[in-house]
């Protein structure tokens, strides 16, 4: 579907408040072809690596939202 202005619709999805998980689960394809287009230029060892960094770092700063970007990395 395309806008008076010739450009793609934006896609609108209701989720309710769980809408990070509910909008990756609608657009899982599409996550993982951004993720894909986005760490292909470094190594997996080296995302591996500084995934454990950062969540130590989220862990020690008792970060609220690392429940869901926990859950978020399952479903990757």
């Amino acid at each position: 579907m395309k806008s008076e202005l010739n450009q793609p619709a934006i896609p609108v999805l209701e989720t309710g408040p769980d809408f990070p998980l509910a909008t990756l689960r609608a657009y899982k394809d599409r996550t993982h072809a951004l993720l894909d287009s986005a760490s292909r230029r470094y190594p997996r060892s080296l995302l591996a690596t500084l995934d454990k960094v950062s969540r130590a770092w989220l862990a020690r700063w008792n970060n609220t939202h690392l429940a869901e970007i926990d859950s978020i990395a399952r479903l990757l």
